[in-house]
């Protein structure tokens, strides 16, 4: 399954774009660590931002396990560091 996935911030930055296609597995549901790993994956710019991101589904951060649509808003949330 094909999926759109924004970016905001630092991620968007270093991918030089806001959203970018994600390809997996077409299941029921996916662990979120999954999702993270099959961007860093499929997105090597985005890998830095994969380890301590979030990713939110139709506006909400996601909980395990999480169930994803082709018509669902996934977005990349980067943690971002200052003060």
């Amino acid at each position: 399954m094909h999926i759109r996935v924004l970016l905001f911030g630092p991620a968007a930055l270093a991918q030089g774009e806001s959203e970018v296609r994600l390809e997996i597995e077409d299941a029921p549901s996916h662990p979120v660590r999954a999702v993270l790993d099959a961007l860093a994956d499929q997105h090597a710019h985005l890998a830095p931002f994969t380890d301590k991101g979030r990713i939110a589904i139709n506006g909400k951060y996601a909980t395990e396990p999480i169930c994803i649509g082709s018509d669902d808003e996934i977005a990349l949330i980067a943690m971002v560091s200052g003060g």
